[in-house]
């Protein structure tokens, strides 16, 4: 912001009078004038005679020099000039062309524009300046400041080629009233550098030029290290966020996590685009829900902070609704909230659809808690204007209202966040001090707490899944965006879904069978409690830790029997589903409990349960049974099988889970991040029932492709593959861009396969082509093999990018063979790592000629698995997954 001129200019003229007559009165006039407008002093209009006259008059007047802004500004130009002296200055930059010759750099001079001439005008000013001349020999960027030390207020501009040139840079008040340039300088070009002044403003300054530095910058982490900000210093990290500074680091990678406070499982943050996330919620499945003040959006993440899912919180007639607080009601699927500054209670399902269902606490406020208690089918009200929870009827009947009491007695105060705790007691916080109390429903009096730390309560909810077999709450804090995961004594918090009375006690877990990170298995994903209730088969045995093959006594205890194997992916496939009750299943029954049927299959072999697979106009998902609910006995399914027809000979796996809810498409097994990648479940542990995996024959076409390559040479392509087994193959079919070319003959049933061959010698060099081998059956089915691309050249054999391909055959057990090619020689590295990016074999590394290279991978020391091969070559790298069946 530019100085507003004011009158002391004339304040020291009439000073320089006083000094003339040197009479009192005059004196007495002068400081009138220049203490009328005190503070404001434009120094840069002022001689150091015309300070050294100010500061006369003040001793006349014993005023006190030491607080007084003109002596400290004439204290400064007197160090100045002491330190550098008259003698140190150069040509102070000629007035007008050509300038004074900088010959090198770092340059520092101290001169004046005062007396000079107006001979450029930066923005129009006219005021007197001075310049400088600098031809760099090398490329460079510099630095353009007097910023260091100015008397006045300043301009600096900057002109290309011999003098006046051509202005490319003009700044103003980059430092107070100082200037600085930054500009990137070509070498052997000629730079005039012009020192101004504002308007017509002139006085003293110092020059510096020198060679820029780029800034030692880094990632700032800060609030708990929840937030980031890229491209930084320390110094404003320090300064500006109070935060915590990694150089060379930015916010791709995540700050490290707060430490977690006393009694604390897990801190997570809550992913929102903006604002905190005001509340939190669960369907006991092992899924979080929030939502976000004013935003009328309902968010999905798991117990690790990962977003699952976004959905707009809409009524019947398509209107945005703002609710947050949610409680789940299994028996009505949905979760029950207020809406934002309004006492109104609605309920909200799963895909955001909202309903009204009556005025809960009287007054307007912000709903502070909600939640659906499942013993008796009521809901729990508070807002942030009431120290008491109100308790309505799921119809809008008020029942009463409890106020908590603390050890003493006495109410506990304000309330932030309810939530339905067992035995007939009720969760609640109180953010202002920090901690998380339980008390009796009936009477408020206080049962237990505990010491959140620095976590101040916004909401909270119950999660017998994510740490079973503990049990946790989640607290919301209410001044940033962390849930954090408190353990809690053993039955005092319930899964929301079911009453207390209908969930049963375990002590043994019963895991997935597969071994980890396959679709997904980890300790307690997924997994079930022995709860006695029931399960799959005949009889279920405890499996501490997942494993390859069912570790279940007996071979039909399994409980699901498969129809007419092998299946063939795309048709109608049947099975049946055996499940039987436990000792405790009439107890279950009795209180409202459920058995929910599911089974996934991995059509594609990719290592999840998630795809939906094209099978002609139809679409097969890998969700093959869905919900269903069922009782002990027998259970018969005719089911889609989900499958595709370029795997070669596979078999399939397939998973089953009974469970006391409803899971839902994704519920197979928590994703865990870090750990398998690239996987979609959700649904990890589940106190009763059972899970089963399965790997079974799949009737794919009987060809299994060992090999596959593409030679181009000049005005030709060789194709040649090879075939690890065939039975009942009739032909092959190569297809160039969709076309059939040619059929070549089977060489009849092999379980150790052949070699084959074709030359396409009508092409022209430099075209792209793609090609496709297709098998054929002798009850003509068409299985699609591989698909590659290749453009012949001239020089025969000559490798025109650098590509990584696929494997042959993948899957594979125990080898396969890798192909990549290498535009230029140079060093080379191809390694393989397992899902949890841990590096478990390097097949190459060394300096390697240009042109395709062929590497095999041998892994018979390896469990199943999806695994990564990675190339590096020249600044070039690529990835690509493939399978290991054993």
């Amino acid at each position: 912001m530019k100085k507003i001129l004011i009158l002391l200019c004339c304040v020291a003229l009439a000073v320089s009078t006083a000094f003339a007559t040197e009479g009192t009165v005059e004196t007495q006039k002068k400081l009138d004038v220049k203490n009328s407008t005190p503070g404001i002093r434009d120094f840069s209009a002022m001689s150091d005679l015309e300070l050294e006259q100010i500061i006369a008059i003040l001793k006349l007047e014993g005023k006190s020099l030491s607080e007084d802004a003109t002596f400290a500004e004439w204290e400064r130009r007197m160090a100045f000039k002491s330190t550098r002296g008259e003698q140190d200055r150069l040509d102070n930059g000629t007035d007008g062309c050509p300038g004074t010759v900088i010959a090198g750099l770092p340059y520092t001079d101290s001169g004046t524009t005062t007396g000079a001439a107006n001979d450029f005008a930066c923005d129009g000013n006219i005021a007197p300046d001075v310049v400088y001349s600098y031809t760099p020999a090398v490329n460079q960027t510099v630095v353009i400041t007097v910023c260091n030390y100015y008397s006045y207020d300043t301009r600096l501009e900057l002109l290309e080629g011999s003098c006046p040139g051509v202005s490319i840079a003009c700044n103003d008040d980059w430092c107070g009233l100082g200037s600085y340039i930054t500009a990137n300088l070509t070498g052997g070009m000629t730079y005039q550098i012009i020192v101004d002044g504002y308007y017509s403003g002139s006085g003293d300054f110092q020059l510096d030029v020198y060679e820029y530095t780029p800034p030692v910058v880094g990632r700032c982490c800060y609030n708990n290290n929840v937030y980031c900000v890229d491209n930084i210093t320390q110094n404003d990290c320090i300064t500006f966020y109070n935060g915590v500074w990694d150089q060379g680091l930015d916010c791709s990678s995540a700050c490290p996590p707060p430490p977690p406070p006393p009694g604390a499982l897990r801190v997570i943050t809550v992913p929102v685009p903006s604002g905190l996330g005001v509340s939190i919620s669960a369907d006991c499945r092992g899924d979080l829900y929030y939502t976000n003040y004013g935003e009328g959006v309902l968010h999905r993440m798991d117990d690790f902070g990962n977003l699952i899912s976004s959905t707009p919180i809409l009524d019947a007639s398509g209107a945005q609704r703002f609710i947050d607080e949610l409680g789940w009601d299994e028996s009505r699927q949905v979760f029950w909230g207020g809406e934002l500054s309004t006492n109104a209670i609605w309920t909200v399902d799963r895909n955001g659809l909202a309903t009204y269902q009556f005025a809960g606490q009287s007054g307007i406020g912000l709903t502070d808690g909600c939640d659906y208690d499942g013993t008796d089918g009521t809901i729990w009200h508070s807002t942030d204007v009431s120290s008491d929870i109100a308790h309505f009827s799921s119809t809008g009947l008020l029942l009463g209202s409890l106020t908590l009491l603390d050890e003493n007695g006495n109410p506990e105060g304000a309330i932030s966040g309810v939530e339905m705790g067992a035995g007939g007691t009720i969760w609640a916080g109180n953010s202002p001090i920090d901690d998380v109390r339980r008390c009796d429903k009936t009477t408020g009096v206080f049962v237990s707490r505990f010491d959140a730390g620095q976590v101040r309560c916004e909401g909270m909810e119950c999660d017998a899944i994510n740490f079973a077999p503990q049990t946790v709450l989640w607290v919301k804090d209410a001044y940033n965006n962390t849930v954090t995961a408190f353990e809690i004594e053993a039955g005092t918090c319930v899964c929301a879904e079911l009453p207390d009375t209908c969930q049963f006690p375990y002590e043994e877990v019963d895991h997935g069978d597969l071994s980890a990170c396959n679709y997904p298995t980890l300790v307690n994903n997924p997994a079930h409690g022995l709860s006695g209730v029931a399960w799959l088969g005949q009889q279920i045995d405890g499996e501490p830790s997942p494993d390859y093959l069912n570790q279940d006594q007996l071979p039909e205890d399994d409980g699901v029997f498969f129809v007419g194997l092998p299946w063939t992916p795309c048709t109608i496939e049947d099975l049946r589903v055996v499940v039987t009750a436990g000792p405790e299943y009439g107890r279950y029954a009795e209180c409202g409990g459920r058995l929910y049927l599911n089974a996934w299959k991995d059509g594609n072999y990719d290592g999840d349960f998630c795809d939906e697979l094209e099978c002609g106009p139809a679409v097969a998902s890998e969700w093959i049974i869905h919900d269903v609910l069922v009782t002990p006995g027998a259970h018969s399914f005719s089911v889609l099988d989900p499958g595709v027809l370029d795997l070669g000979v596979y078999d399939g796996v397939f998973r089953f889970r009974l469970t006391s809810t409803p899971v839902g498409r994704f519920g197979f097994g928590q994703a865990v991040v870090g750990a398998c990648t690239d996987q979609c479940g959700t649904f990890a542990f589940d106190f009763l029932g059972e899970v089963e995996d399965y790997i079974i024959p799949d009737g794919q076409l009987d060809v299994e492709l060992s090999s596959f390559e593409l030679v181009p040479g000049n005005g030709r392509v060789t194709m040649n593959w090879t075939t690890a087994s065939e039975t009942d193959n009739h032909h092959f079919v190569v297809l160039r861009d969709g076309a059939q070319m040619v059929e070549v003959a089977s060489r009849g049933n092999s379980a150790s396969g052949f070699d084959y061959s074709w030359v396409d010698a009508n092409v022209e060099n430099g075209s792209s082509y793609s090609y496709s081998l297709v098998a054929v059956d002798v009850n003509g089915a068409q299985e699609v093999l591989a698909s590659e691309s290749a453009t012949p050249r001239a020089e025969s054999g000559v490798v025109t990018n650098y590509a990584l391909h696929q494997n042959y055959p993948n899957p594979f057990n125990p080898t396969t063979t890798i192909r990549y090619d290498l535009l230029e020689a140079g060093q080379t590295t191809l390694k393989v790592y397992n899902v949890q990016g841990r590096e478990v074999a390097t097949l190459v590394n060394g300096v390697q000629s240009a042109g395709t290279h062929h590497v095999t991978f041998e892994a018979s020391g390896l469990p199943s698995g999806v695994y990564m091969y990675r190339l590096e070559a020249n600044g070039f790298s690529a990835e690509n997954k493939m399978l290991l069946l054993k």
